[in-house]
């Protein structure tokens, strides 16, 4: 029996972005899935990783991008849709996929496939956890981020309302899809992200905590608890996470927290803030290294002011 083929689009910054870790844990497990009776090509990939090496070794065929733009830099935001776009159709044209799926960054990568299927006729799949317009609502009104925002939540319209089917990932967010951009229910459908069952014993988490000189001054570390928080948007927890940290210091509370983040204006205020005695800011690291960090801490804090859109767990 002959085998289709699958093209997934991917952003270029996966398995070596730790901020896009969800996206790269999805991949993996769509993947090992969709193996068994199909071969899979990935679109998209510049850098090598672990999560290269682990999707080859399921038999996964990985193609650098034509056109490369991380090195960019912060220029890259302006060339990712053209560069998508001319990267995808070459792609499609040397694989001729039987589906095309974008399973990151919509606003580009899916735009790029759906202009590819409208040129050489092939079916899209899109999935998407938060690329809709209540996203643009947590910025400021007018500024740059906002504009930008309600861009990209445009782009992701256009494209959703234009793929043959569209995945999501929760029933909340399924309905939520279907209402606001009038999708078909039957070509709409939703698998939660899947979860990483790796188990972590207290045991690792205290001999972990003894070697590290930020919980050097900590004699009990039984009763001394470590927080976990990836993110830097304010309505993804950074408010929630900061009155945390308010009331840490102000009751001399014996937590400390590590917080993970890419943003220069989050380490300055944890700074101003005094906060840096029992606040650790980490710059995003990939998974391997994430493991290390998850043996030593207690708990992993997580918020959201955004109704839909989440089905990933760390």
């Amino acid at each position: 029996m002959e085998k289709n083929t699958v093209l997934i689009k991917v952003t270029s910054s996966i398995g070596s972005a730790m901020l896009h870790n969800a996206e790269s844990h999805t991949l993996y497990y769509f993947c090992k899935w969709l193996v068994k009776d199909n071969i899979v090509v990935i679109s998209g990939i510049e850098k090598e990783s672990l999560l290269k090496k682990k999707l080859e070794d399921l038999g996964v065929e990985v193609k650098k991008p034509f056109l490369s733009y991380l090195y960019l830099k912060r220029l890259k935001k302006l060339m990712h849709i053209p560069f998508s776009i001319i990267n995808t159709l070459i792609d499609t044209l040397k694989v001729k996929p039987d589906l095309l799926f974008c399973i990151g960054g919509v606003f580009y990568n899916g735009l790029a496939i759906v202009i590819s299927s409208k040129l050489l006729n092939i079916p899209t799949l899109v999935r998407s956890a938060e690329d809709h317009i209540a996203l643009a609502n947590f910025e400021r009104p007018y500024f740059f981020k906002h504009l930008y925002a309600r861009f990209r939540a445009y782009l992701s319209k256009i494209t959703i309302k234009n793929s043959d089917y569209f995945l999501t990932v929760g029933k909340s967010s399924k309905n939520y899809f279907i209402n606001t951009y009038k999708l078909s229910k039957e070509s709409t459908f939703f698998i939660p992200g899947p979860i990483d069952h790796e188990k972590i014993e207290v045991k690792e988490i205290i001999e972990s905590k003894k070697y590290d000189s930020f919980f050097i001054d900590k004699e009990n570390l039984v009763n001394f608890k470590t927080i976990l928080f990836i993110g830097s948007e304010d309505y993804k927890g950074v408010r929630e996470v900061f009155e945390l940290c308010s009331i840490i210091y102000e009751n001399k509370l014996n937590i400390k927290i590590i917080w993970i983040s890419n943003s220069e204006n989050i380490c300055k205020r944890i700074s101003l803030l005094g906060y840096d005695n029992f606040v650790r800011n980490i710059r995003p690291l990939d998974k391997s290294k994430l493991r290390n960090i998850l043996r030593k801490v207690d708990f992993l804090f997580w918020s959201t002011q955004l109704g839909v859109g989440y089905g990933q767990i760390i």
